[in-house]
């Protein structure tokens, strides 16, 4: 389903749930889409009003204006786009890229959201040497998915050893590399482009201002995400740590039980 063109996107979404139960959001990370959720989605059916949508670049949602790649813009028309649906104020869950943005969100448009469950999340980087190294490697991924064949970058991209756990389980990894092939690869360099962690203002300095409750959801295989999010936590009161054992970057593909878990004790579903 879409929504109306606004705000320069026509925004992909799945409704599902049952209605006048907690509203629940839906962020996805780079690759990713609306579907990654359907798992954890059918699972909650019975206790939450769901919302999923597919962020710029990425699933059927449309992009008639590039601004909404960047983070500022694509905020701002995610709220205009939830408040058309009357799905606020709601609970948000959010992996890697959507869960930037969801931090964004939360620090900028507090009043939208009750509780947040970030998945593998950063606030951005901290330096301005970190963040042109990252825009430099984000370019030179860009180009790469350019001028080489999907397949091969998808090979490149999931070697990373933050996603070897993704690996082991071979049949549902190869069903996530078909519905990648499928892709928008077009919007996916344009996200890099624009709404990478290297474009990502930082929001280290903000975060003693969350006035919003946070899980910050990570495997106690993502060393570097572990460690991010114990950092995070000394920022604010309102963080807590949720390390899931068996796991990596992708954990609600990785543990999906015990992501569910997760997502119940914190959201008291």
């Amino acid at each position: 389903m879409t929504n109306k063109p606004s705000d320069g996107i026509d925004f992909s979404f799945v409704r599902g749930g049952t209605r006048g139960k907690p509203r629940l959001l839906f962020l996805h990370g780079f690759m990713g889409t609306k579907e990654d959720w359907d798992p954890i989605v059918k699972q909650l059916a019975g206790s939450v009003d769901s919302l999923a949508v597919d962020l710029p670049g990425h699933g059927q949602t449309e992009v008639n204006d590039d601004r909404v790649y960047l983070m500022p813009g694509c905020a701002d028309a995610l709220i205009a786009f939830l408040q058309e649906q009357d799905f606020l104020p709601c609970n948000l869950v959010a992996y890697s890229m959507g869960g930037r943005l969801a931090l964004y969100l939360l620090l900028n448009r507090a009043e939208c959201f009750s509780k947040a469950i970030l998945e593998s999340a950063s606030p951005g980087l901290k330096t301005e040497t970190e963040r042109i190294a990252r825009t430099k490697l984000d370019e030179a991924r860009a180009d790469e998915l350019e001028t080489a064949s999907l397949t091969y970058f998808l090979s490149n991209w999931y070697v990373q050893p933050m996603f070897e756990g993704m690996r082991r389980d071979k049949t549902r990894f190869e069903q996530l590399l078909q519905r990648r092939l499928l892709g928008n690869k077009n919007g996916w360099i344009k996200s890099l482009r624009l709404m990478g962690s290297g474009q990502q203002p930082s929001q280290w300095e903000n975060l003693n201002q969350l006035s919003t409750p946070v899980c910050l959801i990570v495997g106690k295989n993502d060393g570097k995400f572990c460690g991010i999010a114990e950092e995070m936590k000394k920022c604010s009161r309102l963080l807590e740590v949720e390390e899931t054992a068996g796991s990596g970057h992708n954990i609600h593909f990785e543990q999906p039980d015990l992501y569910e878990d997760c997502v119940r004790r914190f959201l008291d579903l």
